[in-house]
């Protein structure tokens, strides 16, 4: 069965370097609350100042879910 994919979308108010998106994902990565779900952190500048989360079921595999989370991180950094 594949895991549900768990997004956290953190506002982009200043600069938010890649180790703070890292630390977050390896706190939550961390937590048992979300053990099951594939966990994707994204700065982004269309969340009004907020973070936000979102969960989304995904019938991916893993190799699938690290294909589209690579795409994902490339285009938010254009």
């Amino acid at each position: 069965m594949s895991k549900p994919i768990f997004i956290v979308r953190l506002p982009r108010d200043e600069y938010i370097p890649s180790s703070k998106v890292e630390r977050v994902r390896d706190e939550l990565q961390r937590t048992r609350i979300v053990e099951d779900y594939h966990i994707l952190v994204v700065v982004d500048e269309f969340t009004g100042g907020e973070t936000k989360f979102e969960c989304y079921n995904a019938p991916h595999t893993e190799m699938e879910f690290e294909e589209l989370q690579r795409r994902v991180l490339e285009l938010l950094k254009d």
